[in-house]
């Protein structure tokens, strides 16, 4: 088997089941796209923090169908709380520190939606500089967040932030 292990460690998953909701300690192994399989987490049985040999997973969560991974509020028992959104189900998952929290998140990005180089909680974002702003018919670049980048053109404007469009709005 050539499945590409990419982490594996201690994580605490949400068991949603009847009345009780608690928390199981599960060990994981983080697994990208190979010829072999899917990207996917699967959780085994945990004893003394480490994979019982030859067990198959209790639980495994395919990365294809997700649709966010965030920090969650953190619950009674546990701080650090990840969030794995699919269109019909969540899945919660805990860490210990907030070190571990971050670097879950990271490669569960990475591995499910090809993130690279993404800090956790973060976007990179370009900051300008603090110039005063000068309006030119051609080749200004705005200066707003949402739309920097955006070169003033033929079609539109910048104008303290906002974009005119100049065919409506000469």
């Amino acid at each position: 088997m050539c499945d590409s292990l990419i982490k594996e460690g201690v994580l605490h998953y949400k068991k949603h089941g009847g009345r009780v909701q608690k928390w199981i300690k599960r060990y994981a192994q983080l697994y990208e796209q190979s010829a072999e399989g899917q990207s996917r987490l699967e959780l085994y049985e945990a004893k003394e923090g480490q994979r019982k040999g030859g067990q198959k997973p209790q639980h495994t969560i395919s990365l294809k169908a997700c649709i966010k991974i965030s920090q969650a509020v953190a619950q009674k028992s546990q701080k650090f709380v990840i969030e794995l959104v699919f269109d019909e189900k969540i899945h919660l998952l805990a860490v210990d520190t907030q070190v571990d929290l971050e670097l879950w998140i990271g490669d569960l990005r990475r591995i499910a939606f090809n993130e690279v180089g993404e800090s956790f909680g973060c976007t990179k974002q370009q900051q300008s500089p603090q110039t005063s702003h000068k309006k030119s018919p051609s080749s200004s670049i705005s200066r707003n967040s949402a739309d920097a980048g955006m070169l003033d053109n033929s079609l539109y404007s910048s104008y303290g932030g906002i974009l005119i469009n100049k065919l409506f709005c000469p």
